[in-house]
């Protein structure tokens, strides 16, 4: 609403979703009312039969300062997801009560499946770990350490003690915390950090590019390397070194450091199939950033990966280094928060 009349514009619905980015998952999209106050001076009503559409004398402005606002408000909030069980239907509390063992059901069957909200009133506490062993490779691509704070903008609240923290089913890490219970999906937290890494550097300038003594050769068809080839400099911004062989072979002649544990003509092919799934062309910002969740879901842990205690450790530990821990760039939660209160009421210990 734009001075209390309704209209409608495509730039200010686009900065509304960007605010969203990473937050939402392929297919969902951001709703909301926003209600806009400015001078009559800058802006155009009378570029529309009806009024429902307007030119603003700064647009460019204006979808900065919506962008920003709605990134920087949801930064500000405990995402974390937290498990609650169905409603009963006569509102009263609701037990997963027990069953004869060949008729009960998963709890993450349907129906009932328990949905995923953000709880208003309990906030999740921070969880620190002992520092990653130096020796650690097969969690961390290239044995990088943990990020000093000083690379980090925004300042994080100090760390409480360490509890425990177990891998299960090589796949989720359990970590107790002073409410409760977090339950991590190993692969989608260690994507959202190679992601905020792999940004950081990039607009640093300290990203490490590891050049390949002998450029490795990927087969593709002519459309393929043609697509590929015609993002050569934005690929070579994100440390993807690309070179035209001839007859449809592209040769990669370096990669991200960060992204050491994945074969570079994996990582191409990720980006080729990327490239050409899309019909429209994205802006460069959105395609960077759209390479950067791709390269780091592919480098990334992967469910079914056994961690050791000290690669345990250190991934629960670069949780708390990220800005956005509580989702993976493809809006996926990364962690389940379960409270002592939660546990309590499902024992019927309250």
């Amino acid at each position: 609403f734009l001075n209390g009349r309704w209209i409608r514009d495509r730039s200010l619905g686009h900065a509304l979703q960007e605010g969203y980015r990473g937050l939402l998952m392929t297919g969902r999209y951001a709703v909301a009312f926003l209600f806009l106050e400015l001078p009559p001076d800058h802006v155009d009503v009378n570029v529309h039969p009806t009024k429902a559409e307007v030119r603003f004398r700064d647009a460019s402005a204006l979808y900065s300062m919506v962008l920003a606002t709605v990134r920087n408000r949801l930064q500000e909030e405990n995402l974390t997801a937290r498990l609650q069980p169905p409603p009963a239907p006569n509102g009263s509390p609701t037990y997963f009560s027990p069953r004869p063992a060949e008729y009960t059901p998963s709890l993450f069957s349907k129906p009932g499946f328990p949905t995923f909200t953000k709880n208003p009133v309990v906030q999740e506490s921070g969880v620190s770990v002992m520092p990653p062993s130096p020796g650690i490779s097969a969690a961390f691509p290239g044995g990088e350490e943990t990020p000093i704070a000083e690379e980090v903008a925004a300042p994080r609240p100090p760390l409480p003690e360490v509890l425990n923290a177990i891998q299960l089913h090589n796949t989720y890490l359990v970590v107790e915390t002073t409410d409760g219970m977090l339950v991590i999906d190993q692969h989608a937290l260690h994507e959202r950090v190679l992601f905020e890494q792999l940004k950081e550097r990039i607009a640093a300038g300290t990203l490490e590019i590891q050049k390949l003594l002998i450029p490795e050769p990927v087969e593709l068809t002519n459309e393929q390397s043609a697509r590929v080839l015609d993002h050569q400099k934005d690929l070579a911004d994100l440390g993807l070194g690309i070179e035209d062989f001839g007859g449809g072979t592209v040769l990669v002649t370096s990669y991200p450091a960060l992204l050491g544990r994945t074969a570079p003509s994996e990582i191409l092919k990720a980006v080729v199939n990327h490239l050409t799934s899309k019909e429209r062309l994205p802006t460069r910002e959105q395609l960077l950033s759209d390479l950067m969740s791709l390269m780091a879901c592919h480098a990334a842990v992967r469910s079914g990966d056994a961690l050791s205690p000290e690669e345990i450790a250190a991934l629960v530990s670069l949780r708390h280094l990220a800005h956005d821990a509580h989702h993976c760039p493809h809006g996926r939660p990364t962690a389940l928060l379960f409270t002592r209160h939660d546990l309590d009421r499902q024992f019927r210990r309250i």
